[in-house]
């Protein structure tokens, strides 16, 4: 169920900021009733294994009739109108130290509520609140303490599945290059060997078709290497980055690259990272299986939106045939994760465009 901000006036506003990344606490609370009500919002940035300005959530806090010291004397009075009269001065002088005990612990407890937010907002979850009164407080802060376990869980698994996700594209690309390169480069070794002493001249030709598959396996993984080498793709303007990525990709390559832009936006990390993973793949496929001799990359940003297109002049495939790769599902699950939309256009002999759309 999407949670709506609507329902709890006076969030909206601080919720936005927070989702903002807005660090002043000015923009993060709203006051309802003073002293007694309010709502407040808290951005969540992964700085424990992650850049410390990726902000990853917001943590949305109601507070609701929050008993204060305003609240004593009326039920001082409350309790005097029913006491007898000989109980009224001590009563009131004892309910006024209470009051203001019980004042100063609250302001310790709201105090430590705070700091440990504070901890989860840079995404230290290793300190959990301590509050064991059992009133309505401590109610809250155990739903907090559940809520950043389950905050905490799902970073984990969204790291592992990343790591899994790209175990599993490195193990497919050498599967379908260096293995088979490799494989074919012993063939021509064995064949070597076995006419080395009846054909020399035979198996010189041999040696060389080994050493240029071997030479292939040698660039192929270093191509791998270059892209598993971690990418900053914050802080900067993403168009020079993707610019960068496509320029070092052609001279590794061999491919002519051609690269434009069209207006401007800012982009959330997320679409980025999205953007620039689809952006490899794709290019990785042209260098791989597309026997091109020129490939463009053209970023078009619209008011709403952000399009890529990747596109190359080499052989084609047919996208009505299964596909084995993972590759293009990848790209496909990437841009579908951001309520975008991917769309593959190629036949045999035409080349292949690869355009993805997603809503900023």
């Amino acid at each position: 169920m999407l949670f709506d901000p609507t329902q709890f006036p006076g969030l909206e506003a601080p919720l936005q900021a927070a989702l903002a990344g807005d660090k002043d606490p000015k923009h993060l609370y709203t006051t309802l009733v003073p002293n007694r009500s309010y709502v407040m919002a808290a951005p969540i940035f992964n700085s424990a294994d992650g850049d410390p300005e990726q902000l990853v959530g917001a943590i949305a806090i109601v507070f609701d009739a929050v008993p204060t010291q305003r609240d004593i004397p009326a039920h001082l009075l409350n309790i005097a109108g029913r006491s007898l009269a000989i109980f009224l001065v001590g009563v009131g002088i004892m309910g006024a130290l209470f009051g203001a005990f019980f004042a100063q612990g609250l302001t310790t407890r709201f105090r430590r509520i705070a700091v440990t937010i504070d901890l989860w907002g840079v995404g230290d979850f290793s300190r959990h609140i301590e509050d064991a009164t059992g009133d309505e407080i401590s109610q809250i802060a155990q739903r907090l303490n559940t809520m950043a376990e389950q905050l905490q869980s799902l970073l984990r698994r969204r790291q592992d599945m990343a790591v899994s996700e790209e175990r599993n594209r490195l193990a497919r690309d050498l599967h379908d290059s260096a293995k088979q390169q490799a494989l074919a480069a012993s063939f021509e070794l064995g064949t070597a060997l076995t006419l080395f002493d009846r054909d020399p001249a035979g198996a010189r030709k041999h040696l060389v078709e080994a050493d240029t598959l071997v030479d292939a396996v040698r660039k192929e993984l270093t191509n791998l290497v270059h892209e598993l080498r971690p990418q900053s793709i914050d802080g900067e303007d993403f168009s020079e980055i993707l610019k960068d990525q496509a320029t070092e990709w052609s001279q590794r390559s061999g491919i002519e690259m051609n690269f434009d832009v069209k207006g401007s936006n800012e982009l959330s990390l997320e679409i980025r990272e999205t953007l620039f993973r689809i952006a490899q793949e794709a290019l990785a496929n042209i260098a791989r299986h597309s026997s091109a001799q020129h490939a463009q990359v053209l970023l078009e940003y619209g008011t709403n939106s952000v399009k890529m297109t990747v596109k190359d002049d080499g052989c084609g495939f047919d996208t009505h045939m299964p596909n084995d790769g993972v590759g293009l599902a990848s790209m496909r699950e990437r841009a579908e994760g951001l309520d975008g939309i991917l769309t593959i256009e190629s036949a045999p002999g035409q080349g292949a465009q690869i355009s993805v759309t997603l809503p900023v």
